[in-house]
């Protein structure tokens, strides 16, 4: 289930746009999940733009840390 940040951004005449995470250069690429340390799991979206994994301990961590990399 992929979840698309949108924001209102100012446009020069006054009117907000909605602006998509992808229209503010962070694209999203696979999620998925991996065993740490043979204990945890953690949450990761990986950021097609800077090719880093952004993520958490619970999918809902990691949803919220993938929107705030998109700001």
């Amino acid at each position: 289930m992929s979840k698309t940040k949108v924001s209102k951004q100012q446009k020069g005449n006054g009117v907000l746009a909605d602006v998509s995470s992808s229209a503010n250069g962070k694209i999203e690429g696979k999620k998925y999940k991996y065993m740490h340390s043979m204990d945890c799991i953690i949450y990761v979206t990986f950021c097609e733009n800077c090719k880093k994994e952004v993520g958490g301990w619970t999918p809902e961590e990691a949803d919220n840390r993938w929107e705030e990399h998109c700001r």
